[in-house]
């Protein structure tokens, strides 16, 4: 019997956290997590209490931790007035990569420098090189260097924490658009005639980077099948929604707002009892209607969604239908004012 091969240690990605920077690198920490999620790469922190003052001095630092601690590479972020500067230091190599963001958004920031920490580190694990090579002015002589080097990495590696827990955002989704379908059960409070009409609801949504995002839905219905004093109705629902919405994220979870506009494209058909039923009246009636509505969004895989949505269709122009008796007009069917609208359901991200 073959030997069955033990799973290979994550390689470790160092991300070097000054104590006054602490709170503003927490987003770009969380970005980088999610990026490499699906990769053999462990984020790690590094708490320090101070950033070195001089690029020099911070890439001794790096090289140290880099030499003295295994690791594909150690990256850390010079704070400026108006932009961010991203270093990274591949380990064993005197190579430095240098990135500018000047994003002014905290979200956007931290999306930009996480796609670039992606691209170099696939880049590494092909065994490929990034950056440019080091500055002349920092090749100290070693005899130096390695006494800096030991000191630092004795005092880096004491304050060493355990693994970041890796946890999927479904907030930081890293390209500028993400494609999702969906797949929900619905209930509709329609009419004092049908309090609760159910039926299947699809749809197919896509989100921008700025929460924003558009979606368009159509629901599968049951008929409507009514009967009066003198005659039997029929009618069947085809609602299809075109809307927007603004999207806030959270660890796991995501909360929608949701404005649509829904086009009903009703067809009935009336059948006259007074003809034996054999009389029969068809026609179609297009209702629009308004839609807001809230949902919440659980990550329960990575590119599984399950999801809860609460609104109201409010139609600006109600379903409702009479027949003729002898006592005069009677209504057969009519909608609410507003509907209730319930719907439970999984979406499914594409990219």
């Amino acid at each position: 019997m073959a030997a069955q091969a033990e799973p290979r240690e994550p390689q470790r990605l160092f991300i070097v956290v000054p104590q006054e920077l602490q709170s503003e690198l927490a987003s770009i920490v969380d970005a980088v997590e999610s990026q490499l999620v699906d990769t053999e790469v462990a984020v790690w922190t590094v708490p320090i209490p101070t950033a070195p003052a001089s690029l020099e001095e911070q890439v001794i630092a790096a090289r140290a931790l880099a030499k003295h601690e295994s690791c594909l590479a150690v990256l850390w972020c010079e704070w400026q007035a108006t932009r961010i500067t991203l270093y990274s230091m591949e380990a064993g190599q005197e190579r430095i990569l240098v990135r500018e963001i000047a994003e002014p958004e905290a979200r956007s920031r931290a999306e930009a420098i996480s796609i670039i920490v992606r691209a170099s580190v696939t880049a590494l694990l092909l065994g490929q090189h990034v950056g440019v090579e080091a500055r002349a002015a920092l090749a100290e002589e070693r005899a130096s260097e390695d006494a800096k080097e030991q000191a630092t990495a004795a005092a880096i590696h004491d304050a060493l924490p355990q693994p970041r827990a890796l946890e999927y955002d479904t907030a930081k989704e890293t390209p500028s658009v993400s494609w999702q379908v969906e797949a929900a059960y619905s209930l509709v409070a329609h009419s004092a005639q049908f309090p609760a009409l159910s039926g299947l609801a699809v749809g197919f949504s896509a989100k921008f980077a700025a929460h924003g995002l558009v979606f368009v839905q159509y629901l599968i219905e049951q008929p409507l099948l009514t009967r009066g004093q003198t005659s039997t109705l029929e009618v069947w629902r085809h609602p299809v929604g075109l809307g927007l919405g603004w999207s806030w994220g959270f660890p796991k979870l995501e909360l929608d707002l949701r404005a649509a506009v829904l086009a009903d494209f009703a067809t009935y058909a009336s059948f006259d009892a007074a003809a034996g039923y054999e009389g029969v009246g068809e026609g179609m009636d297009v209702l629009l209607s308004l839609v807001p509505s809230v949902r919440l969004s659980y990550a329960a895989l990575h590119r599984v969604h399950l999801f809860v949505s609460l609104g109201a269709e409010i139609p600006l122009k109600r379903l409702e239908f009479e027949e003729m008796t002898r006592t005069g007009p009677r209504t057969v069917l009519a909608s609410w004012p507003a509907l209730p609208l319930f719907q439970a359901g999984v979406a499914v991200l594409l990219h």
